[in-house]
Order: structure tokens, then C-alpha cells, then sequence
């Protein structure tokens, strides 16, 4: 029907009928039915066939419609938008022409036959809007027309017209096109547009404000970065230019009136209450009993006279729109839209508004929102505007949004931009600093993504290379030295393993650091790659740790301070935490702090911490020593480690003193760090080693000890008791002889001439006289006693803290014997006279004095054993270190060697001293 009316407009503008004749003969060929029939009629009064041009409103040009297309109804006088002040409404025809099909067809209102309806998809104050299939274009679209259809007044029915003919005119690639303006056949006046399909910036900051609390497979709310929200805010501001550079203003700019497509395209709808600048206000008489001036509701903003008309509510939301003198939406106003001062409503006003949009994107709140209208214009109108960054922290609103935001919502006109073209602008800037910092972030990403491949890489290859150094390791344990070159060649060819995958460890990472550095030279703000490095720089960190290196320690612990974004928080702290446990519990613990003094490590400052069992009691980083004390009970004095972030479990058991013997020491077994000393080529390499609890002697076994074994093997076998006299080789050159009488004494004096002390160690005996005197002992006393092995010699005399010295880590020639310990030559003193050498658990003379037989094979050659420890010949520093060791025959005596006892503890749950319950996976 849209095209007969059109063809009779022609007709009109042609001469060939009157307006009075046109609307007769419409009304007639309503009633006619289908096209052929209507064909008919208009050939039989000489005016068919239908002209296949027809008017739309989408033909209207902006800048005025030529009279030959649009008929008289809508001309360049009465109808242009800015169109000199004109009523831009319908002439009275049309008007006349509407009234009577209200009047006469009510009833029997049809729309027009080119669409089929389909559901409602929308509803805002006076107008509905459904989806239609277009049969002609075959095409679906949208179309509005007023929810209380002919019953609507005059004025409300102009409204609608006049948004049809805004809508139409603003011909802008952000403005929904209108494709169709006509009436039902009841007179029901309506307008068709584009179907968009999308989502609001409504539906979007509601999703930005909870994101966890909406699921769609349709779309995510990841898309929509600041970025993108400033694009889309920035094309509303070129189409409410365009608007206002025709001379209308929109007056209802807020989030739910701009829909984002699914193909990004940017649309700003309902332009219902949009005012034609230059173009008085008129107001619905049917409101004008209901109305409300600012006075009335308390409110009068500066400059604003009293008893002027506020609008009348035509909805329950305050995020609808206001319908009346103030129209709009009250979040959004201007101050002088929401005072009603009508004629100063112009292009400033929807500045106003976008700035509120823009607000709301920044923030995901309106400027102002009160828990009504009355507040929420009390405060459009009074209160200052809270600086976005202010109203919300912790989006780190861009200090150049924030401006533009503010400038837009000042109260007054003039300080406002004065057009949004100039908000455009200074968006351009942003937009341009936004796309290089992009540009930037994206390359920080691609080299974060290679830097954490690399890292990956070397990861992988740090645990081949332990995983080689063992093997290593494990080679060179079975060598001798003598062997030919054709049974050492797997042990190089492993060597050279190790140095290659040293240096590619080294190669990736030095890639994967310089890889974070340029992502942090890229994006200073990228928090990722900095705790990426800060993670490197904590492996070197740890590395220096083990191997001791101090000032390696120092520079990579102010490399990880300086990159950590918070990933290693806890760790720098340099605190840790400890679960003490005892068998008995109820045992009193106190700690003591490890600190250097005159080069030895003392436990200074002790701290009860109450008794067992105890539950992440923190200590500072570093070495401690946990002293448990028990009415009834051996005293323990435990040295634990406390690293940075770690929860460690210390489990320790106590004996009464028939139990532990009062000359042994209890020593909790668990895992230590065994080796890793450059300084003693036999032991460089370093590896974790596990031993159980048990008890070591104090001292090394005296001469008068052994002498006591020696006496009772007289008695039963005198030449065995003379093969075990202490001598300088295997079979001769003894030290120690029988006397007329048969028996054994200590001799007066030794060879060099001193007295013979009797708690001088034994020497000159070996290794298996040192067994021999172990089964002697453990059948004489009752108690299963044996050499350490070289585990448990090393954890007793270092502990877990990987000293180098019983005592520390630092040497001085008179804290053990050896041969630069005291003046003139070199002698034997009696066991415990250097009490520097003394090990964390109360273990004497493993620095020096003699050196000691272990239990260990070396090599894997039960013919050599492992020799420990330096001897009062020891010339150099490190032949006293924890870790020395040399091979030395089964039967091989020497001056220098001698041997201490331990014993397995009563049986018991096995005790695992400081295991680590929390271990930090960078490490």
C-alpha cells in the first residue's frame, strides 16, 4: 500500500488529482484487496499502471528534497531537518488523511502486504518494535510503531513521525537507516530499519562490571578491550556530530541507545526525543495537568527560573527516558537539559551525554545516580563530577580520558568542548599513543612467548645436566687412576657431555634472559616478563647459594629484587617456616641463630619456642640450631637450614642416657647436600645423600681404648694381638711390643721421642684392624657398634648447611690439627684439645688430628676403602675441609690414620630431619 499511497502523491504533484480526491481514492483502493484489482481501478481513472519510483523516506535528501520526489507533504520548507524553524510534521492532508482511517477502520487495521510480522523484539516508552519479513526485497527488518497504535494523541503521533523523518535524513554509517514510512490500514502510522544484531554498550559494561557472572557462547567480553571501547566511543562521536552538524541533537545518548554488531559495526539508536535546533519545544497538552516544576521537586539549578515545567515520568526506570519539557535520561543529562531550560539545549548537551557514556565505559558507573529521579537530578544539577579515576581505582583510568571525561561534564556549556568533533580529536591522540603502546605490548608478548620457550629449554637442560654430572660422577667413583685409556674413554666421552650441555644450558639462558629483557624494554608494564626473569635470576641465586659463592649471592639477589613483580614476595622476605615434631613429644625447644664470630659459626641468642609438637613456627632465613631438652632425657642439639618460602619438617627423637651411651652423639638422619667442593677434586661433585638416624662417638678411639683390645686378644691369640699393634707398615715396624710377661703396655715414649699420651687417637693401625676392634667391642659391651660410612661421617661433621669446616666456612690454622696448628714439628695431640674443631652436633676433631677409616669403598673396590678427614700432617687448608677424601688400602697402615665408632640407635620409627614439606617450584 506504501507504493499506491506514493503513485498517488505523484498524481497529486502531477495535476492530475486534488489532495481531497487522493485520500477518497486511497480509502477506495484499500478496500479493493489484492494488486491486480487495485491495478485495475487506477487504469480505469487513467492513472495506472503503479509508478515503479514511488517515495520513501530514505530518498529524502539532508540538505533539502526536491518537490518532484517528495510530493508536497514533505518539502525542503516544512520538512528538511535545520530546515529554518518549520513544523516538521506531516501537512494537515496527511494529518486529516490518518484521522479518517482511525476513525473509519479501527477495527479492521491491517498492515501493509509487503511485510509479515514476527515477534516483538523491543519496547521502549510510546513505541514497539517487531521483526518483519520484507516480501518484496525479501529481506528481514525492524519496525516501530506506537504501543497504544490509533489512540495515541496528536502530539505523541508527530513525535513519531518526526523520529521517522530524523532517523531517515541523518544518512550515516552509525545511524540506523530507515527503509520504509507509511500507515496501517486503521491509520496506525509506522517506519521500518535496519535489523541489527548485537549487543549494547549496556549489555557490555554489565558484563565488564561482573565477568564472572555471565556465560555466552555468543560472545565474549575479551573482545572488548579499553581500546576497542574507546574505538566504538569514538564512532558515536562522529555520527552525534553528523547529527548535530544538521542542525539535531539527540538529547538520550546513554548506553543501552548503542548497539555494537556482531560484525563491529557501530549503531546509535532512538532518535525519539531528538530536537531540531531553532525549532521552539512543544509539549504534550495531555501532560501539561500532570506537570511538575524544579521548584516543586526542591530542585532549581543556577540560572534557572522558578516554576518551570519538569517533565512528566512515563516509566518506572531511571535509566529510561523522560518524556515532557526535560527529556532524557537523568544519568545522562545536562544540567541544563535536566533544569529544562529547553532553549539552551544544543550540540553541548549531547557533549554532556557523551562524556557520561565515556564515564560510564571508564568506570562501569554513571556519573551520577541517585535512588531516584529527584536525587539523580539534584545532583546532575548541584554536585561535582568524581574524577573516574577516583570512582574506580583500579581500572588505572588513562589520565587523558579522564580529561577528556571531565571537560565533557563541566556545568557549564562554555567549558565543555563545543562540539564532539573536538572530542574526536583529542580521542585521535589518545587512540595514536594507545596504537603505538599496541604495537609495543604485542612485541613485549611475542617476546615473553619466546622467552618462556627458551626458559622451557633450559629448564629441560639444567636437569640433564645434573642428570650427566651424576652419571659423571658415578664414572669417576670407580676409577682408580690406573686404568688404560680404553676403560676411561666413556668416562671422558661423559665429560664432554657435560661441558656441551653446560654451555647449551648457558646458551638458553642467556636467550631466555635477553628474551624477558627486550619484552621489559618493549612494555615496561609487563609484569610477566619481569617475574619470568626474576625466575632466572633466582636459579643463578640458589646456584650461588650451593656452591657458596658469596658475592654471586649478593648480585643476583638484588637482580631478582629488582625484577620480582610479586611472584617471589613470600621468598625475598627471607623467611621460612618449620613443623617441629619429637618422640617423646611435650619436649621443650628453644633456637639459636648461626652468626660468625671470629670465623666461626656460634648459636648466639636462643628463643624458647615452646614445646612439641609445634606448627609453622617462623624463623628468618639462614642456619639455626634447635636445642630439645627433656627431664630424663639426652639433650639434642639439631642445626637445621630455613630457606626462603620453605616449610620444613623436623622430626627428632630422644634417649634416655642408658640408651645413647655417654659417648655418643645423636645425629637425626635425613637428606643433606653431599660433595659439590671444587676444592677436592674426588668430592666436586655434588649430590643429595640420605642416611638414617645415628649415634657417633665424640672423640676419635685413644690409644688406651684400643690398647684394651689389644690385651684381651693376647690372652686368646697372641699373635693376632701382635698383628694388630699399631705399626708402620702392614707386618712391620710395630709401635707397640710385648712385654717378658706377655702382656701389652703403652710404650713411655714414641718414636720422635714424646711421651706416649694415652688419649692420643690410635694410629698405625688399618682399616680392617679397625674392623677387627669393631666386633671386639660390640661382644665385649653388648652394643652393635661399626665404622660411619662416608655419608654419615660427612652429614655428622657439616650438618645440613653445607659448611666446608666442622665449624664454618671460613679457616684458620689453629682451629684444628695440622701441621701449621702449632710451632715446630708437626705431633699427635690428645683427642679434643682443639675445640674449634667441632662439628654442629658436638662431633670433635674431622677437621684435623688424624684422618679417619669409613665403611665405603672407593671406587667401587672393596680392596681400597675411604679415607676422611685431614691429620696433624695436613699442609694445606683444604685437606681439612668436610668433604676430603682419598682412597687408602683395606690393610694399609699409616701414621696419620686412625677411626671413630657409631652405632645404630634402638630401633624406632626412623627420624626425617628437616624434609621439606613446601618447596617452591622455581627452585
Amino acid at each position: 500500500m506504501t507504493d499506491v499511497l506514493n503513485h498517488l502523491r505523484l498524481a497529486v504533484k502531477r495535476g492530475q488529482l486534488d489532495a481531497a480526491s487522493m485520500l477518497a481514492l486511497f480509502e477506495e483502493l484499500i478496500l479493493q484487496g489484492q494488486g491486480s484489482q487495485i491495478e485495475d481501478a487506477l487504469r480505469a481513472r487513467g492513472l495506472g499502471p503503479l509508478d515503479s519510483v514511488g517515495l520513501s523516506l530514505e530518498a529524502a535528501s539532508i540538505d533539502g528534497l526536491d518537490s518532484s520526489r517528495s510530493g508536497s507533504w514533505l518539502n525542503a520548507e516544512e520538512g528538511s531537518v535545520g530546515g529554518g524553524g518549520g513544523q516538521h510534521f506531516a501537512p494537515e492532508e496527511f494529518m486529516e488523511k490518518i484521522a479518517y482511517l482511525r476513525a473509519h477502520h479501527a477495527g479492521d487495521s491491517r498492515p501493509p502486504e509487503r511485510y509479515a510480522f514476527g515477534e516483538e523484539i523491543a519496547r521502549g516508552g510510546v513505541g514497539g518494535i517487531n521483526l518483519v519479513r520484507d516480501r518484496d526485497l525479501l529481506r528481514t527488518l525492524v519496525m516501530k510503531t506506537l504501543l497504544e497504535g490509533n489512540k495515541v494523541s496528536d502530539y505523541v503521533l508527530k513525535k513519531f513521525i518526526e523520529e521517522a523523518q530524523i532517523t531517515g535524513q541523518l544518512e550515516h554509517p552509525n545511524i540506523v537507516p530507515v527503509h520504509d514510512f507509511g500507515c496501517f490500514s486503521g491509520g496506525e502510522v509506522f517506519f521500518t530499519m535496519k535489523l541489527v544484531k548485537g549487543r549494547t554498550i549496556k549489555d557490555i559494561i554489565r558484563r565488564l562490571r561482573k565477568p564472572g557472572e555471565f556465560v555466552d557462547a555468543d560472545w565474549s567480553i575479551a573482545e572488548f578491550t579499553r581500546t576497542r571501547l574507546v574505538q566504538i566511543f569514538q564512532q558515536v562521536c562522529l555520527a552525534i556530530g553528523f547529527a548535530n552538524s544538521r542542525g539535531v541533537v539527540h538529547r538520550d545518548i546513554k548506553p543501552s541507545n548503542v548497539m555494537v554488531g556482531d560484525f563491529g559495526e557501530v549503531l546509535v539508536l532512538d532518535w525519539g526525543v531528538a530536537k531540531v535546533m531553532g525549532r521552539s519545544e512543544e509539549s504534550d497538552p495531555a501532560d501539561r495537568s500532570s506537570d511538575r516544576s524544579a521548584s516543586s521537586m526542591g530542585l532549581q539549578a543556577p540560572g534557572a527560573q522558578s516554576g518551570e515545567a519538569v517533565s512528566t515520568l512515563r516509566s518506572r526506570s531511571q535509566d529510561s527516558t523522560l518524556m515532557g519539557v526535560v527529556t532524557g535520561t537523568p544519568s545522562y543529562m545536562a544540567p541544563e537539559q535536566a533544569a529544562g531550560r529547553v532553549d539552551e539545549v544544543d550540540a553541548r548537551s549531547d557533549v554532556y551525554a557523551l562524556g557520561a557514556l565515556l564515564y560510564e565505559i571508564l568506570t562501569y558507573v554513571p556519573p551520577f545516580r541517585g535512588k531516584n529521579f529527584r536525587q539523580t537530578l539534584a545532583a546532575v544539577l548541584t554536585q561535582p563530577v568524581t574524577p573516574p579515576s577516583v570512582r574506580a581505582p583500579q581500572n588505572e583510568v588513562p589520565r587523558l580520558l579522564e580529561d577528556i571525561v571531565m571537560r565533557c561534564l563541566q556545568k557549564r556549556r562554555e567549558d565543555r568542548y563545543q562540539s564532539s568533533r573536538e572530542i574526536v580529536a583529542d580521542l585521535e591522540r589518545y587512540l595514536s599513543g594507545v596504537e603505538d603502546l599496541d604495537r609495543r605490548s604485542r612485541l613485549s608478548r611475542e617476546k615473553v612467548d619466546e622467552g618462556l620457550t627458551l626458559s622451557a629449554a633450559f629448564r629441560a637442560a639444567r636437569a640433564r645436566v645434573e642428570t650427566l654430572r651424576t652419571e659423571v660422577a658415578e664414572l669417576e667413583w670407580h676409577l682408580h687412576g690406573h686404568e688404560p685409556i680404553e676403560a676411561k674413554r666413556s668416562f671422558w666421552s661423559r665429560e664432554a657431555d657435560v661441558t656441551e650441555a653446560v654451555s647449551e644450558m648457558q646458551r638458553l639462558y642467556s636467550g631466555a634472559a635477553q628474551a624477558f629483557m627486550a619484552a621489559i624494554g618493549f612494555d615496561l608494564s609487563n609484569d610477566q616478563a619481569s617475574n619470568e626473569l626474576a625466575r632466572l635470576y633466582w636459579f643463578k641465586l640458589r646456584e650461588a647459594e650451593l656452591e657458596g659463592d658469596e658475592a654471586a649471592v649478593i648480585a643476583h639477589r638484588l637482580m631478582v629484587a629488582t625484577y620480582n613483580r610479586g611472584f617471589f614476595d613470600q621468598q625475598m622476605k627471607g623467611e621460612g617456616r618449620v613443623v617441629i615434631r619429637s618422640d617423646p613429644p611435650g619436649v621443650s625447644v628453644t633456637a639459636a641463630r648461626y652468626v660468625e664470630v671470629d670465623l666461626q659459626l656460634q648459636a648466639l641468642m636462643e628463643e624458647e619456642k615452646g614445646t612439641t609438637p609445634l606448627n609453622n613456627i617462623p624463623l628468618a632465613e639462614g642456619n639455626w640450631q634447635l636445642c630439645f631438652e627433656h627431664p630424663g632425657y639426652m639433650e639434642v642439639r639439631c642445626p637445621i637450614q630455613i630457606d626462603r618460602g620453605e616449610v620444613s619438617d623436623v622430626v627428632v627423637r630422644l634417649f634416655r642416657p642408658e640408651e645413647q651411651g655417654e659417648h655418643y652423639l645423636y645425629v637425626p638422619g635425613g637428606n643433606f647436600m653431599m660433595g659439590g667442593d671444587d676444592a677436592c677434586v674426588s668430592a666436586r661433585h655434588r649430590r643429595v645423600a640420605h642416611v638414617p638416624d645415628f649415634l657417633m662417638a665424640r672423640y676419635p678411639v685413644t690409644c688406651i681404648e684400643y690398647l684394651s683390645f689389644i690385651q684381651d686378644t693376647a690372652i686368646v691369640n697372641p699373635e693376632g694381638a701382635q698383628a694388630r699393634c699399631p705399626r708402620l707398615k702392614s707386618s712391620e715396624g710395630f709401635l707397640w711390643t710385648v712385654s717378658a710377661t706377655g702382656t701389652y703396655d703403652l710404650p713411655a715414649r714414641d718414636r720422635e721421642g714424646l711421651e706416649w699420651q694415652p688419649y692420643w687417637p690410635i694410629f698405625g693401625v688399618s682399616y680392617d684392624d679397625a674392623s677387627a676392634y669393631c666386633e671386639w667391642h660390640t661382644t665385649r659391651v653388648g652394643l652393635a657398634v661399626r665404622l660411619p660410612t662416608e655419608e654419615e661421617w660427612e652429614k655428622a661433621a657439616r650438618g645440613p648447611d653445607r659448611r666446608k669446616y666442622p665449624w664454618g666456612n671460613r679457616f684458620d690454622a689453629t682451629f684444628c690439627k695440622m701441621a701449621s696448628s702449632r710451632p715446630g714439628r708437626p705431633s699427635l695431640e690428645p683427642v679434643g684439645s682443639f675445640i674449634a674443631d667441632c662439628s654442629p652436633y658436638g662431633v670433635f676433631d674431622m677437621a684435623g688430628l688424624l684422618s679417619e677409616f669409613t665403611d665405603s669403598s672407593f671406587a667401587a673396590d672393596p680392596a681400597l676403602r675411604v679415607l676422611r678427614g685431614g691429620n696433624y700432617e695436613t699442609s694445606s687448608e683444604n685437606g681439612c675441609r668436610v668433604t676430603y677424601r682419598v682412597p687408602v688400602w683395606a690393610d694399609e697402615t699409616s701414621l696419620t690414620s686412625g677411626f671413630r665408632l657409631v652405632r645404630d640407635p634402638p630401633a624406632a620409627a626412623q627420624s626425617m630431619t628437616q624434609r621439606k614439606l613446601v618447596r617452591p617450584q622455581f627452585v
